[in-house]
């Protein structure tokens, strides 16, 4: 799905911008939580149909209080920069001074700067490793994980690959029961270099 993506910064208060984008645009959702440092946490989800395009994109809009300020995320579906843009307009309407950090088009979840939750360090989020019970009950190779982008297709991803440089290599099940599976990885130069890759990351963090 195409995405048109903006964070910035906005000197206001969380409290005050949260009410005033919710009422905006979270006619669908809308919730603000606390997060485990006491900072404030929203995300509000709208949507609008455009007429000259038939299309009804959708706008997911994440706030996170950061002192007195707030830090903003905008993902307009669809790649309608409008809709996104329709944000900056409230906030130049209203006379918020903000700072634009990202403005990226066709933007993919790689290109964010905060791919992983910040509650989990980098080490943790490589061993996480979520699998279909046929194949975690066969004892898999601990770089083996499963696309779920594409869970229909029972795809799956040699993590140990991406640690050495390569572009992502991907398996349908049938490979993965001939090579990833019951020990039979442990002569594998993917596993063998990733595991010694792997070591080299956890002393360097």
């Amino acid at each position: 799905m195409a995405v048109h993506y903006i964070k910035l910064m906005v000197n206001c208060p969380f409290s005050i911008l949260y009410h005033v984008l919710a009422q905006a645009f979270g006619h669908c959702y809308r919730r603000c939580l606390k997060l485990e440092n006491g900072n404030s946490y929203g995300v509000i989800l709208g949507g609008k149909y455009f007429l000259g395009t038939g299309t009804d994109p959708v706008i997911t809009i994440a706030l996170e209080e950061e002192n007195n300020n707030t830090f903003v995320e905008i993902f307009s579906y669809w790649v309608q920069k409008s809709y996104a843009r329709d944000v900056l307009k409230i906030l130049d309407k209203l006379g918020f001074t903000y700072r634009v950090l990202d403005d990226i088009n066709y933007f993919t979840c790689e290109q964010a700067s905060n791919i992983l939750d910040e509650s989990l360090s980098k080490v943790e989020g490589r061993r996480i490793q979520v699998l279909p019970k046929n194949i975690k009950n066969l004892i898999p190779c601990p770089f083996l994980d499963f696309d779920f982008s594409l869970y229909y297709l029972d795809v799956y991803i040699c993590r140990a690959a991406k640690l050495m440089g390569y572009p992502s290599y991907k398996m349908f099940e049938k490979e993965v029961i001939e090579r990833c599976i019951q020990y039979k990885y442990l002569d594998c130069n993917f596993f063998l270099e990733g595991s010694r890759r792997e070591k080299e990351l956890e002393r360097n963090e």
